[in-house]
Protein backbone atom coordinates (compact mmCIF):
# COMPACT_ATOMS: atom_id res chain seq x y z
CA UNK A 1 0.00 0.00 0.00
CA UNK A 2 1.38 3.22 -0.83
CA UNK A 3 2.36 5.61 1.90
CA UNK A 4 -0.13 8.49 2.49
CA UNK A 5 1.10 11.99 1.44
CA UNK A 6 0.99 14.39 4.28
CA UNK A 7 -0.54 18.02 3.06
CA UNK A 8 1.91 20.61 4.10
CA UNK A 9 0.79 23.28 6.98
CA UNK A 10 -0.57 26.19 5.96
CA UNK A 11 1.38 28.97 6.94
CA UNK A 12 -0.23 32.06 8.16
CA UNK A 13 1.86 34.79 7.32
CA UNK A 14 1.95 37.83 9.73
CA UNK A 15 -1.01 40.35 9.14
CA UNK A 16 0.72 43.21 10.80
CA UNK A 17 4.21 44.84 11.58
CA UNK A 18 3.56 43.81 15.46
CA UNK A 19 2.91 39.95 14.44
CA UNK A 20 5.68 40.17 12.24
CA UNK A 21 8.23 41.32 15.08
CA UNK A 22 6.59 38.45 17.15
CA UNK A 23 7.45 36.14 14.48
CA UNK A 24 10.95 37.68 13.79
CA UNK A 25 11.51 37.22 17.54
CA UNK A 26 10.22 33.73 18.17
CA UNK A 27 12.56 32.92 14.79
CA UNK A 28 15.56 34.69 16.20
CA UNK A 29 15.23 32.86 19.18
CA UNK A 30 15.20 29.68 17.21
CA UNK A 31 18.28 30.77 15.41
CA UNK A 32 19.93 31.05 18.88
CA UNK A 33 18.73 27.94 20.42
CA UNK A 34 19.98 25.63 17.14
CA UNK A 35 23.20 27.01 17.56
CA UNK A 36 23.55 26.44 21.24
CA UNK A 37 22.75 22.86 20.85
CA UNK A 38 25.03 22.56 18.27
CA UNK A 39 27.68 23.98 20.36
CA UNK A 40 26.67 21.83 22.96
CA UNK A 41 26.75 18.94 21.10
CA UNK A 42 30.79 19.84 19.57
CA UNK A 43 31.55 20.54 22.83
CA UNK A 44 30.18 17.02 24.08
CA UNK A 45 31.64 15.00 20.90
CA UNK A 46 35.05 16.23 21.56
CA UNK A 47 35.12 15.16 25.35
CA UNK A 48 33.69 11.96 24.06
CA UNK A 49 36.28 11.64 21.48
CA UNK A 50 39.12 12.81 23.97
CA UNK A 51 38.24 9.84 26.56
CA UNK A 52 37.83 7.23 23.92
CA UNK A 53 41.47 8.71 22.57
CA UNK A 54 43.10 7.85 25.31
CA UNK A 55 41.60 4.58 26.20
CA UNK A 56 42.73 3.43 22.99
CA UNK A 57 46.24 4.70 22.94
CA UNK A 58 48.09 2.43 25.72
CA UNK A 59 45.92 -0.79 24.15
CA UNK A 60 47.09 0.33 20.72
CA UNK A 61 50.94 0.92 22.07
CA UNK A 62 50.06 -2.51 23.40
CA UNK A 63 49.16 -4.23 20.54
CA UNK A 64 51.75 -2.82 18.43
CA UNK A 65 54.30 -4.35 20.92
CA UNK A 66 52.94 -7.29 20.57
CA UNK A 67 52.89 -7.38 17.22
CA UNK A 68 56.91 -7.09 16.95
CA UNK A 69 56.89 -10.28 19.35
CA UNK A 70 54.75 -12.26 17.02
CA UNK A 71 56.53 -11.55 14.08
CA UNK A 72 60.12 -11.87 15.59
CA UNK A 73 58.66 -15.42 16.29
CA UNK A 74 57.48 -15.79 13.30
CA UNK A 75 60.50 -15.60 11.49
CA UNK A 76 61.27 -18.61 13.67
CA UNK A 77 58.35 -20.75 13.95
CA UNK A 78 56.97 -19.66 10.64
CA UNK A 79 58.82 -22.60 8.10
CA UNK A 80 58.30 -25.22 10.60
CA UNK A 81 54.24 -24.75 11.04
CA UNK A 82 53.92 -24.23 7.67
CA UNK A 83 56.47 -26.69 6.69
CA UNK A 84 57.43 -24.38 3.52
CA UNK A 85 54.30 -25.15 1.89
CA UNK A 86 51.70 -22.13 3.05
CA UNK A 87 52.83 -18.78 3.68
CA UNK A 88 50.38 -18.51 6.12
CA UNK A 89 49.16 -20.20 9.37
CA UNK A 90 46.37 -20.11 11.66
CA UNK A 91 46.28 -20.27 15.12
CA UNK A 92 44.25 -18.72 18.17
CA UNK A 93 41.19 -17.50 15.92
CA UNK A 94 43.93 -15.67 13.74
CA UNK A 95 45.51 -15.90 10.35
CA UNK A 96 49.50 -15.15 10.44
CA UNK A 97 52.17 -15.30 8.01
CA UNK A 98 53.94 -13.34 5.41
CA UNK A 99 52.04 -11.45 2.10
CA UNK A 100 52.88 -9.53 -0.77
CA UNK A 101 51.87 -5.92 -0.49
CA UNK A 102 50.54 -4.49 -3.86
CA UNK A 103 53.46 -2.86 -5.84
CA UNK A 104 54.07 1.24 -4.79
CA UNK A 105 56.25 3.18 -7.39
CA UNK A 106 59.60 4.17 -5.62
CA UNK A 107 60.76 8.07 -6.96
CA UNK A 108 63.82 9.36 -6.87
CA UNK A 109 62.38 12.47 -5.36
CA UNK A 110 60.12 12.81 -2.21
CA UNK A 111 57.26 15.38 -4.04
CA UNK A 112 54.81 14.31 -6.69
CA UNK A 113 55.96 17.85 -8.38
CA UNK A 114 59.54 17.00 -8.92
CA UNK A 115 59.32 13.38 -9.97
CA UNK A 116 56.63 14.74 -12.91
CA UNK A 117 59.02 17.45 -13.85
CA UNK A 118 61.98 15.01 -14.16
CA UNK A 119 59.77 12.73 -16.55
CA UNK A 120 58.69 16.10 -18.64
CA UNK A 121 61.92 16.94 -18.74
CA UNK A 122 63.38 13.51 -20.06
CA UNK A 123 60.31 13.74 -23.03
CA UNK A 124 58.18 11.01 -20.58
CA UNK A 125 55.21 13.66 -20.13
CA UNK A 126 53.01 10.62 -21.61
CA UNK A 127 53.30 9.29 -17.74
CA UNK A 128 52.48 12.81 -16.11
CA UNK A 129 48.93 13.74 -15.56
CA UNK A 130 47.28 17.48 -15.79
CA UNK A 131 44.25 18.09 -14.26
CA UNK A 132 42.25 20.76 -16.01
CA UNK A 133 39.59 22.88 -14.27
CA UNK A 134 37.92 25.90 -14.54
CA UNK A 135 38.96 28.93 -12.67
CA UNK A 136 36.27 30.18 -11.74
CA UNK A 137 36.89 33.40 -9.70
CA UNK A 138 39.28 34.73 -12.81
CA UNK A 139 36.09 34.29 -14.77
CA UNK A 140 33.54 35.58 -12.79
CA UNK A 141 35.81 38.82 -12.29
CA UNK A 142 36.55 39.24 -15.82
CA UNK A 143 32.85 38.91 -16.97
CA UNK A 144 31.77 40.79 -14.02
CA UNK A 145 34.20 43.67 -15.36
CA UNK A 146 32.69 43.63 -18.52
CA UNK A 147 30.25 46.08 -18.69
CA UNK A 148 32.29 48.50 -16.86
CA UNK A 149 35.19 47.79 -19.26
CA UNK A 150 32.41 48.35 -22.08
CA UNK A 151 31.98 51.86 -20.99
CA UNK A 152 35.26 52.62 -20.34
CA UNK A 153 36.43 52.18 -23.60
CA UNK A 154 33.58 53.81 -24.95
CA UNK A 155 34.60 56.97 -23.01
CA UNK A 156 37.63 56.63 -24.42
CA UNK A 157 39.48 58.37 -21.31
CA UNK A 158 42.21 55.72 -20.87
CA UNK A 159 45.88 56.39 -22.53
CA UNK A 160 46.83 54.22 -25.81
CA UNK A 161 48.70 51.57 -24.17
CA UNK A 162 45.80 51.19 -21.38
CA UNK A 163 43.05 51.39 -23.80
CA UNK A 164 45.11 48.41 -25.38
CA UNK A 165 45.42 46.70 -22.78
CA UNK A 166 41.35 47.20 -21.53
CA UNK A 167 40.48 45.99 -25.21
CA UNK A 168 42.51 42.93 -24.92
CA UNK A 169 40.54 42.13 -21.59
CA UNK A 170 36.85 42.97 -23.46
CA UNK A 171 38.15 40.68 -26.51
CA UNK A 172 39.24 37.48 -24.44
CA UNK A 173 36.12 38.35 -22.14
CA UNK A 174 33.12 38.71 -25.33
CA UNK A 175 34.87 35.46 -26.65
CA UNK A 176 34.56 33.77 -22.95
CA UNK A 177 30.55 35.33 -22.89
CA UNK A 178 30.33 33.65 -26.44
CA UNK A 179 30.78 30.21 -25.30
CA UNK A 180 27.75 30.45 -22.87
CA UNK A 181 29.49 31.85 -19.51
CA UNK A 182 27.85 34.62 -17.30
CA UNK A 183 27.44 35.83 -13.87
CA UNK A 184 24.33 34.79 -12.56
CA UNK A 185 22.92 36.26 -9.18
CA UNK A 186 19.36 36.63 -8.21
CA UNK A 187 17.57 38.10 -5.60
CA UNK A 188 16.31 36.02 -2.49
CA UNK A 189 14.70 36.60 1.17
CA UNK A 190 17.15 36.77 3.86
CA UNK A 191 16.56 37.19 7.65
CA UNK A 192 19.71 37.88 9.46
CA UNK A 193 19.89 39.38 13.25
CA UNK A 194 21.06 43.03 13.54
CA UNK A 195 23.87 43.62 15.30
CA UNK A 196 23.77 44.92 18.68
CA UNK A 197 24.50 48.57 19.19
CA UNK A 198 27.33 49.98 21.42
CA UNK A 199 25.40 51.87 24.48
CA UNK A 200 26.02 55.41 24.08
CA UNK A 201 29.03 56.65 26.32
CA UNK A 202 27.82 59.28 29.68
CA UNK A 203 30.43 62.10 30.11
CA UNK A 204 30.53 62.69 33.85
CA UNK A 205 32.94 64.91 35.75
CA UNK A 206 35.36 63.24 37.77
CA UNK A 207 36.05 65.11 40.82
CA UNK A 208 39.58 65.88 41.30
CA UNK A 209 41.52 64.43 43.81
CA UNK A 210 42.19 65.89 47.19
CA UNK A 211 46.07 67.91 47.47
Amino acid sequence: MPPTRRKAIAQAAPQTIEDAAAVLGRYAGMLTQIEQLRADADASIAQIEAARDSFIAPIEEEAKGLFLQLRAWWGVAGQTLTEGKRKSYELAGCLLGERTTPPSLKMPVRKDEEAAAILSNAGLALFCRVKLTVDKPAVLKELTALPQMRETLEKKTEGFEEAMALMCRVEVAEKVEALGFSPKQKEEFFIDRAAGKPANPEVTDVPEAAE
